[in-house]
């Protein structure tokens, strides 16, 4: 019987093990076998494979354990290593395929939460939406006279808002339209007379509204460089600079950093008492250190009371929905996810048609109904809320995408910012720095690596062994094993939101990583320890002695892990 060479860390097996028929576990992809088969790598990675891996340093940490740790540990090692390689790979980020799988797992996660959104600002926000059913019922066309803008201000300042932003940009003036003169004047003593601060949206840092003269301010609605991010500040790095444009800077109404959300979360949380607002607005600190922020979309509509009811259009809920119903809708939009690689517009066919955020059409603001009635307690609609007013028209591409609604007016994008930060204040979600990032691909590697040795520990015992509750069939246990891979990688993306306040990383593509390399380590097992004495004994074993590779015996491969070998012949 030849004996292991010097380097290996090889025990002869004993008779018990002999005639146990469990085999013997064996750290898989770094035996010494597995190596010297591997002529492409050099000497010198060999080594450092078998340093750490190969003699025995499980055997010191564990004692004479020979059950299940060290088997699930041999399993998991080979399948963390490929994980860091790649994840080594991933920072050139080769074909950008890191980003399109870490988007859609983001998208994905995105549309799992959306039904367990539930903040209290929802009460108070609004958006006010000009349609063509709007224009029609008005009897006029796109761009309208300058005259409605001041009449739509003063339907809503009449509902006592906290501060209304309009998203629709009117930087130059026409010609061609004579009520630009009256509706300045108009408007300049609405303003004064109701003193809450209403924006126009500019195109960029150092543009004007028209109306900026009447003491409307400015704010930037357009950025770039950001990515699916939301920015709270936009400066020269992340400006759009629009072909043309000449800056028009001056002391009056000229438009600052703040974005959108920001101008208006400050304007509607001076403090944390004010209804909807976990703390003061002032609390964020200097916006041009603000990250920018990971905008988390609802998906049930909002609640309204009954006598305002009957004066709106459908999508509103009777009650905030419970648990219960939450989970039933979560998983119904993760399963309609899974569906769309076979029915690509399952999505978009059940998409959610009702808005997060409460929706008013302009021309419903004309009537007295939706002012409340005093003398019965019922106060306007739009009172105490920060009203957004934007468009939904054919033909203007005024549109953002929703994960849950799929195409969804620009305005709403604005809308679910400003509830994000009014529901979670300095504690919003947003993108984490990179070795942050980094340091959480660590933490999924490791879990994943885990979840998948310890499976694979449990499938791979002897029929002897394993209880009658494991499945013996391959391909039972690939599919246990995938989808063990991906309830770890959802619940893990769902822990980093919740308690990191970050958007999840990319969880599809780690799991499909670590699914291809575990089938590669399930092969090496069963190719090495499933094909019993005569599969090793076949030209296998006489072609590593003839190599002069570390020999193994006929009954299993030399376990590097456990200190364990088996004999070296018949």
């Amino acid at each position: 019987m030849e004996a292991p060479e010097p380097n290996s860390c090889a025990r002869p097996e004993t008779a018990a093990q002999r005639g146990s028929g469990h085999p013997l576990p064996v750290t898989h992809a770094f035996c010494n076998e597995w190596l010297d088969e591997r002529h492409f790598l050099p000497k010198w990675v060999k080594a450092v494979l078998r340093a750490p891996l190969g003699c025995g340093w499980p055997e010191r940490w564990l004692g004479s354990c020979r059950g299940f740790p060290v088997r699930a540990l041999d399993f998991s090692l080979p399948v963390l290593l490929g994980l860091l390689v790649s994840m080594t790979i991933n920072l050139v980020e080769p074909f950008g395929l890191g980003n399109a799988t870490k988007a859609h797992s983001q998208r994905i996660s995105a549309r799992l939460v959306a039904p367990f959104y539930n903040s209290q600002a929802q009460d108070h926000v609004a958006v006010v939406l000009i349609d063509d059913g709007t224009l029609q019922a008005r009897g006029m066309a796109w761009p309208p006279r300058y005259a409605y803008y001041e009449e739509m201000l003063r339907r809503i300042l009449a509902h006592q808002p906290r501060a209304v932003f309009v998203d629709v940009l009117l930087e130059e003036r026409r010609d061609y339209d004579d009520s630009f003169a009256a509706a300045q004047e108009s408007l300049t003593a609405t303003l004064g007379d109701a003193g809450i601060p209403v924006y126009f949206g500019v195109s960029a840092p150092g543009r004007q509204s028209i109306f900026s003269a009447s003491g409307a301010r400015n704010v930037v609605t357009s950025w770039h460089g950001t990515g699916s991010a939301y920015p709270l500040h936009i400066g020269e790095g992340n400006a759009l600079k629009p072909a043309g444009a000449r800056p028009t800077a001056g002391p009056v109404g000229v438009a600052d950093s703040r974005s959108v959300a920001l101008a208006l979360y400050r304007d509607a949380c001076p403090d944390a008492g004010q209804a909807g607002c976990t703390e003061a607005g002032t609390e964020l600190g200097p916006e041009a250190e603000l990250p920018p922020m990971a905008v988390r979309w609802g998906f049930n509509p909002p609640v309204v009371a009954e006598p305002m009811r009957e004066h709106l259009h459908g999508c509103l809920a009777d009650a905030r929905p419970g648990w219960r119903q939450r989970s039933s809708q979560s998983l119904q939009l993760l399963w309609d996810s899974f569906r769309s690689g076979a029915k690509d517009r399952i999505e978009d066919d059940k998409r959610q048609e009702c808005a997060y955020t409460l929706t008013v059409f302009e021309e419903q603001l004309d009537g007295e109904a939706l002012l409340g009635d005093e003398d019965a307690g019922i106060g306007p609609l739009l009172k105490d809320r920060v009203v957004l007013v934007g468009t939904h028209l054919i033909g203007l591409n005024d549109r953002v995408l929703s994960p849950v609604h799929q195409q969804i007016p620009g305005v709403y994008l604005h809308a679910m910012a400003l509830d994000n930060l009014m529901h979670w204040g300095r504690d919003y979600t947003h993108p984490p720095s990179r070795w942050k990032g980094i340091g959480v691909g660590l933490l999924n590697a490791v879990v994943l690596s885990a979840v998948c040795g310890m499976l694979m520990a449990c499938f791979s015992r002897a029929p002897k062994e394993a209880p009658a509750r494991w499945p013996q069939n391959r391909w039972v246990q690939l599919t246990l094993l995938f989808v063990a891979l991906a309830a770890t990688g959802i619940v893990l993306s769902i822990l980093f939101q919740r308690w990191l306040r970050m958007p999840p990383g990319d969880w599809i593509g780690m799991v499909l990583m670590v699914f291809g390399l575990s089938l590669f380590v399930h092969g090496l097992w069963r190719k090495h320890v499933l094909s019993g004495p005569n599969g090793r004994r076949d030209g296998t074993a006489n072609q590593g002695r003839e190599s002069g590779a570390d020999q193994v015996g006929s009954g299993g491969m030399a376990d590097a892990g456990a200190g364990d070998a088996s004999g070296a012949g018949g």
